[in-house]
């Protein structure tokens, strides 16, 4: 019995320093808030993503360059109305949290009142039950993000009495979250990015009228510039194209508001700024798209994206400035079979001054040198033929430059090295 005692301890705490050891190198970047934007604007709201000057802009967006985008998510809003929140938090949870920031903008866009009192009715039914099941996996997550976006949109419109329930709402999930991500899942699992930038987005929210705000803060910035080097520099996620779609878009939803509002310069990392070429180079060529069949994938997901992937694009060509990315968003979005999960965030980071331009002028051999992926492909729009092949060692060769041995760990990597895929004449 005491020997099987101390196997299980052992275990323990092995897990243990796998997940947490490499983590603390990392403790010298952590953010003083010193002179950041969001010590002159604690006291204000909205401050994420938009102020009152950017509401007044994304009005004059919503009737000119944005009007099509406007038109997709105010219809996506009206479509659900009249819905209700779920009396009971069970199962996957994850559309309740984000219906609430696709509402909020209608509201700040159009004034409606409908929209304030659909946003308000989830908002408060979430504030006013214990969740169900896991509440600190990515369910949770998700509808922390959504009431943090939420009562930061709408600040000024809740009564006192409504932002107090929210507010201790968000502390309360949010002191849920801290414990949880610190140690569970692996840093290249997308569970661990999604739990920690929707922790860190709800914190912007929050500080600093919750006093773990700022400690949630430094935590998070921690956390994610250790994955971010675990991710190398190549832009291609080792979970799959599926898996891409949901890991970018937290880490944009995180980093935007981070990069902004505590002087984080996580959107200047080589990899985020390479990650355009993972669907570039696995997307099928145009012609062939079918709703549940447009990438080429390796590991565990299917040959879409779960999450967009336009609004993603929108901002990846933004911060790029790679043309062939805003062609590539344009012309899902014009496929309608985009995934609009927060459809909303399009409204945000669609740059009509970025000209679109198709991949005719793209090299059409593409390697991701981290994970060992080679891609090649005759073109991007009707009969072309792409072949890719993978043979990466575990971790991938970013790992190979780093003292730290300790396999990072990837959830839904496949030990698939030596496979190939082969889509022929269209």
């Amino acid at each position: 019995m005491r020997n099987k005692l101390l196997i299980v301890f052992i275990a323990a705490l092995t897990v243990a320093i796998l997940f947490t050891v490499p983590f603390c190198i990392y403790r010298s970047r952590y953010v003083s808030f010193a002179g950041t934007p969001i010590e002159m604007r604690k006291k204000n709201h909205p401050r994420l993503y938009l102020d009152e000057a950017g509401i007044s802009l994304l009005r004059d967006a919503a009737n000119g360059s944005h009007s099509n985008i406007w038109l997709r998510v105010r219809s996506f809003v009206d479509e659900r109305i009249m819905d209700s929140p779920p009396v009971m938090l069970e199962g996957d949870f994850r559309p309740v949290g984000e219906l609430i920031p696709y509402a909020s903008l209608c509201y700040l866009v159009s004034g409606e009142e409908k929209y304030l009192q659909f946003a308000k009715r989830f908002m408060k039914a979430i504030a006013g039950q214990d969740h169900r099941g896991d509440d600190k996996d990515i369910e949770a997550a998700q509808l922390l993000y959504g009431l943090a976006v939420g009562y930061d949109w709408l600040y000024g419109d809740l009564t006192g009495e409504e932002r107090d329930t929210i507010r201790n709402k968000l502390a309360v999930q949010a002191a849920r979250m801290r414990r949880a991500c610190g140690i569970r899942y692996a840093p290249l699992n997308n569970h661990k990015t999604v739990t920690l930038c929707s922790l860190g987005t709800a914190a912007l929210a929050l500080y600093p009228d919750v006093p773990g705000a700022k400690e949630w803060l430094k935590f998070v910035n921690g956390r994610m510039n250790a994955i971010m080097e675990y991710c190398g520099q190549d832009g291609y996620w080792s979970e799959g194209i599926g898996y891409w779609s949901y890991t970018v878009e937290y880490m944009l939803k995180y980093f935007v508001a981070a990069d902004e509002l505590i002087g984080s310069e996580f959107l200047k990392h080589p990899w985020l700024r390479n990650a355009v070429d993972c669907p570039l180079y696995l997307s099928l060529p145009r012609a062939a798209w079918q709703r549940d069949n447009m990438f080429l994938n390796f590991s565990d997901s299917p040959r879409f994206c779960w999450y967009g992937p336009q609004y993603h694009l929108y901002k990846l060509a933004s911060i790029s400035r790679r043309a062939e990315a805003q062609w590539l968003a344009g012309e899902i979005m014009q496929s309608g079979f985009d995934r609009e999960e927060a459809g909303w965030l399009a409204m945000l980071w669609h740059d009509p001054g970025l000209k679109a331009c198709p991949p005719g002028n793209m090299p059409g051999t593409k390697f991701f040198s981290d994970w060992d992926v080679a891609v090649m492909r005759s073109g991007w729009h009707s009969n072309e033929t792409i072949c890719s092949f993978i043979c990466s060692p575990l971790g991938g060769h970013q790992m190979d430059n780093r003292r730290q041995l300790l396999y990072p760990g990837s959830g839904h990597c496949h030990p698939d090295a030596n496979s190939f895929m082969i889509f022929g004449a269209g």
